[in-house]
């Protein structure tokens, strides 16, 4: 908004003012039109270019052209923030040359050549961003598709979503010959005190009341532990009806693949009998591999059932039972979702089959592909993409604990174990100065914050983005990975992607308020996982209020994926609420040590 009023005459702000002085959502479309040649660089027509892309979409799947119309659907998912990174990544790279006589050509950049190709064209190349993907990783694209009252609508932001929307999964790999794809239609109503609502509006009157609870029944414990036990109870129910009701029997197409050393004996026997009954390779590989969640009822729901007959399904089951025990525990590798601004909202990485596993989440494909080719490029100073992760040096970090001064048990839990990890390399109950926090983004490794919120009253977004962020990004504060609406119809912002945006690997964080005992629990144990190899003085650096609750984590079982030991660290957690609320955007990332 402010760039757009810059470009602009006053006079023409003047004209758009609406009869109570504001400046409303509809005055900046209006303006963006009117203006969009005025600007330096493209912007998409944001409030009716996802909803155009959706329709086509839907009119291609009717017509059996399903990767054109996923295609169209990927692309709808960010269409202002990719535009807005677009432009902050070319003139944040072209900056830092301005010493040299000579900008650096693109072909020395991978990542400036897709961002003029991007700036030129509307919808990129699916398969072209695919081919630089490591195979390890599994892309799941989840995007809703609009209802026709959504499709009319006004601007502003709903308060609730009435009802729960339809939605297409499609599930890429380098290892499957084909993407595999998948619409459904879940359950459209969930019961509720109030009678019938919608899923997204029963989270979102969950965590009003979780957030209401923290809030306001503190000097009443008995009123304050009953509400904490029943959003624990509700919460478990909310997963469950995810997993079993809303994703159902599609669940297959959630999980990342299985490293050959996890395949059990006859795997490839089991994929060649369900091929034989009708299914594709690719399909029958991705079954067989998430056979520890599928029934029978899953088999049949997701199987055409003229090519198989159910008692064909139920003796291939019978006959593999023994394939469950086997895959249940495997390390998957990692997957990355894609979630569009309504998915992104929903605690994806706490459903039962993604339990301990490697998953992060990204706005859009585009996005992961910049990040990609930007942790590849070898005259940018950032962390390296090697093989099939980032490479981050968590000794060589920064942190900031308590900076505001008034959480007092926070720092008395968690200050001892932050000095012996990382001496004096960061401020503990004072305010960062905002120049040695600016630099510290752009040299160090790892960046751990820990205080209210995402820090942004110290560094606001609009500063992050102006220089090329260098460490992975641990943000251990309520709501940190919180995205805001402007409106219904743009997509939402906060500080995670403000941090992905200026090139950061991968941004840590929390979905909605937590309560500091609980965030703090989650914080040890993550360290603990993820450092323990690095610092095994860190096992045994347990504050002793989380005596009972803490396993004992021996040097074998640390990990150096992150999202992984931010997945396992969540079981810490006393209320599920807060343990679902812990989620990784970006791309996977792991410890080493120089």
């Amino acid at each position: 908004l402010n760039q757009t009023r810059a470009k602009l005459k006053m006079t023409e702000v003047q004209k758009y003012k609406d009869k109570n002085g504001a400046f409303g959502c509809d005055d900046l479309i209006q303006m963006t039109r009117n203006s969009s040649n005025k600007m330096k660089f493209k912007i998409a027509s944001v409030p009716f270019h996802e909803i155009i892309l959706k329709h086509r979409a839907l009119k291609k799947w009717q017509n059996n052209e399903k990767a054109s119309a996923v295609n169209l659907l990927l692309n709808s998912h960010d269409s202002s923030i990719r535009d807005r990174v677009l432009h902050y990544f070319r003139n944040n790279v072209y900056s830092s040359y301005k010493s040299s006589k000579d900008k650096p050509k693109n072909s020395d950049n991978g990542f400036l050549d897709y961002q003029e190709d991007c700036l030129k064209k509307e919808i990129p190349d699916i398969q072209e961003i695919l081919k630089d993907i490591p195979k390890e990783w599994t892309i799941v694209q989840i995007t809703s598709l609009p209802t026709k009252a959504q499709c009319f609508s006004a601007f502003g932001v709903q308060k609730e979503t009435p009802q729960t929307p339809d939605f297409i999964i499609a599930r890429y790999s380098k290892l499957s010959k084909e993407p595999l794809f998948a619409h459904i239609t879940p359950f459209k109503s969930s019961p509720s005190r109030d009678g019938t609502i919608g899923l997204m509006a029963m989270l979102n009157e969950l965590i009003q009341d979780h957030n209401h609870a923290n809030r306001s029944f503190r000097d009443d414990k008995a009123l304050y532990w009953q509400k904490r036990h029943e959003h624990h109870k509700q919460m478990q129910q909310f997963i469950r009806a995810m997993e079993l009701e809303y994703v159902g029997s599609w669940v297959y197409l959630l999980l990342g693949s299985l490293p050959k050393d996890y395949l059990p004996s006859n795997f490839d026997e089991a994929v060649e009998d369900l091929v034989k009954l009708g299914m594709s390779p690719d399909h029958a590989e991705a079954i067989v591999a998430s056979l520890p969640y599928m029934s029978l009822e899953d088999l049949c729901t997701v199987h055409p059932a003229q090519l198989a007959p159910v008692e064909n399904l139920k003796i291939w089951l019978k006959k593999y039972q023994k394939i469950k025990k086997v895959i249940e525990k495997a390390r998957r590798d990692p997957v990355i979702l894609i979630l569009d601004k309504v998915m992104q909202g929903l605690p994806w990485e706490s459903l039962e089959c993604l339990k301990n596993q490697s998953v992060t989440r990204v706005p859009s494909l585009s996005i992961l592909k910049i990040l990609l080719d930007r942790h590849k490029a070898e005259r940018v100073k950032t962390l390296k993409l090697n093989g099939k992760a980032v490479g981050c040096n968590p000794p060589k970090a920064f942190y900031v604990l308590n900076p505001e001064g008034d959480l007092r048990k926070v720092q008395e839990r968690l200050e001892g174990i932050v000095k012996a990890i990382w001496g004096d390399n960061g401020t503990i109950n004072s305010r960062p100065d905002f120049e040695t926090l600016q630099m510290k983004l752009e040299t160090e490794d790892l960046f751990v914050y820990l205080g209210h919120g995402s820090g942004t009253q110290y560094i606001r977004g609009d500063k992050i983005v102006k220089k090329l962020v260098r460490p992975v990004v641990t943000l251990f504060g309520c709501s940190s990975a919180k995205m805001v609406y402007w409106c219904s119809r743009v997509d939402p912002m906060g500080t995670v992607i403000h941090y992905l945006i200026a090139g950061a690997p991968c941004c840590l964080g929390m979905l909605w308020e937590v309560t500091d005992l609980d965030c703090d629990r989650m914080t040890v144990q993550f360290w603990q996982y993820w450092l323990g190899n690095l610092f095994p003085a860190l096992l045994d650096s347990t504050p002793p209020e989380f005596a009972n609750c803490f396993s004992k984590i021996s040097k074998g079982e640390t990990e150096q994926d992150l999202a992984r030991c931010a997945s396992m660290a969540k079981e810490i957690a006393s209320s599920y609420i807060n343990r679902c609320a812990l989620v990784v955007y970006g791309l996977p990332t792991e410890s080493f040590s120089s």
